[in-house]
């Protein structure tokens, strides 16, 4: 089953399934998407974490059957235009040992390109599987979700 989407204030926007299996939001409620500790590609990571050019794991690219192109992904939901998408919270990890930094800053630049309204936040100190576990990225989240939907269902 693919995501869930879940309203901030009512508890059957997820009452309806869509046809892949998601269940979206009702039409009233408008859509945010949080993007933790989130890299360009597989390539990239691939290339950061075995620079040696010697090294034949940053050349596997090509054999992967998913690259995790998050860059795509982002274009293309920009070139779908969403009209219920109001913003993208992107969290770096302030001491990610995984995703090098300038990662998210780039998706937040193919963001701005596709006119989509993206923020960029740090959580100093977090590694990369740490934001959640540490309290300002849940209060981070937190607050993201209740802006999102202030105001917007019944």
């Amino acid at each position: 089953m693919g995501p869930i989407y879940w309203c901030w204030r009512c508890d059957d926007c997820t009452s309806k399934p869509a046809g892949n299996g998601d269940r979206w939001p009702k039409a009233h409620c408008n859509l945010g998407l949080v993007l933790e500790t989130p890299f360009v590609d597989l390539r990239s990571i691939l290339v950061a974490l075995y620079p040696q050019k010697f090294l034949p794991y940053r050349y596997l690219y090509p054999f992967l059957r998913s690259t995790w192109d998050s860059s795509g992904a982002l274009q293309q939901v920009a070139a779908a235009k969403p009209t219920r998408l109001q913003k993208i919270l992107i969290m770096q990890a302030g001491s990610d040992e995984i995703v090098p930094d300038g990662q998210a800053e780039l998706l937040r630049h193919v963001c701005a390109e596709g006119g989509l309204d993206a923020e960029l936040k740090v959580i100093k100190g977090a590694l990369h599987t740490e934001i959640m576990a540490k309290q300002e990225g849940r209060k981070m989240i937190a607050e993201f979700l209740k802006n999102i939907s202030k105001g917007k269902c019944p």
